[in-house]
C-alpha cells in the first residue's frame, strides 16, 4: 500500500515538473548491491542495466571530481548529468566493469576500510566485501574509491576517540557517511581529517551553494520501480522526499 502511494506521488511530481519545466541538472544515485539475493538495497541486473540505460538516454555520465569542480565554481555543468555510487563495496559489483567501461561511466565505489571489523548489525547484511585486489582492478578501470569510514558503524553513536579512528583519511579524497548520519561533531571531525568532499543521504540539490560536507544523493533500492526511477531526481520529488524525512523515517522512500 505504502508503495503505491509513493509510486503515485512520484509519478505526478514528476510529471508536473515536466510540463512545467522544472529539472535538475546534476543527479548522484546512491546503489548498494547488484545481484538477486532479495535484500531490499540489493537492484536486480536486470532493473540496474534498464536504470543506467534511461540515465544515459536522457543525461551525461560525469565523475566525482567534476561535481567537486563544480561546487567550488572551477566548472559549470549545463546539461543534465549523473554520476553513480556504491556504498559498502560489495564484491559483486566487479561484475559490472565492463558494463560501465562499455557505457563510459566511471562510478565511485565507498569502501569499509576494515572489513573484518565492519558492524554487519549496522550494515543489514553478510555480503562479501571488495578485496582489495578488486578495488585496485576497479580503480584501474577508472573508478574512484572512498572511504566509507573504518568499520561502518554510526558515527553520531562514537565517542571523540571512536569517531577519529572511523573517519582516518589514507589516500581517499571522498567520504560518506554510513548510513548517511552525520551531526556537527562528525562534520568537524571529517574536515579535519581532510576530505575534500563528504556525501550524504540527504535530499537537495547541486549548486556552487553545496556544503562540501553534505552533498547529496538520491538512493536506490529494490522497491524502487522503473516509472518512479525515472523521476527520482525530478526537483518536486527531491523536495518531497526531504519534506517527508523530516518527519518520518525514510523506509518507504
Amino acid at each position: 500500500m505504502y508503495k503505491n502511494i509513493r509510486k503515485l506521488i512520484y509519478i505526478t511530481l514528476g510529471t508536473l515538473d515536466k510540463i512545467t519545466g522544472q529539472k535538475n541538472n546534476i543527479a548522484i544515485y546512491c546503489y548498494h548491491g547488484v545481484g538477486d539475493d532479495g535484500w531490499k538495497y540489493t537492484t536486480t541486473q536486470k532493473d540496474f542495466e534498464n536504470q543506467l540505460k534511461h540515465l544515459l538516454s536522457v543525461s551525461t555520465p560525469i565523475t566525482l571530481k567534476q561535481i567537486e569542480n563544480r561546487i567550488i565554481g572551477v566548472k559549470k555543468i549545463t546539461k543534465p548529468s549523473f554520476a553513480i555510487t556504491f556504498d559498502d563495496g560489495y564484491a559483486e559489483i566487479v561484475k559490472l566493469k565492463k558494463l560501465f567501461k562499455v557505457a563510459r561511466v566511471k562510478p565511485a565505489v565507498f569502501i569499509i576500510k576494515d572489513p573484518a571489523k565492519r558492524d554487519t548489525q549496522v550494515l543489514g547484511t553478510n555480503k562479501k566485501l571488495l578485496s582489495a585486489g578488486q578495488i585496485k582492478e576497479l580503480k584501474t578501470n577508472g573508478w574512484t574509491a572512498g572511504s566509507h569510514s573504518q568499520t561502518h558503524k554510526v558515527l553520531t553513536d562514537l565517542s571523540d576517540k571512536e569517531l577519529a579512528y572511523e573517519v582516518k583519511k589514507g589516500s581517499e579524497k571522498y567520504f560518506c557517511y554510513p548510513k548517511g548520519k552525520y551531526n556537527n561533531k562528525v562534520l568537524a571531525s571529517v574536515k579535519k581529517a581532510g576530505f575534500s568532499l563528504a556525501f550524504s543521504m540527504d535530499d537537495g540539490f547541486i549548486t556552487q551553494r553545496t556544503d562540501l560536507y553534505k552533498v547529496p544523493r538520491i538512493g536506490v533500492d529494490s522497491t524502487h520501480s522503473f516509472e518512479e526511477f525515472k523521476v527520482l531526481a525530478s526537483p518536486s520529488v527531491v523536495r518531497f522526499r526531504k519534506l517527508i524525512k523530516m518527519f518520518f523515517i525514510n523506509k518507504y522512500l
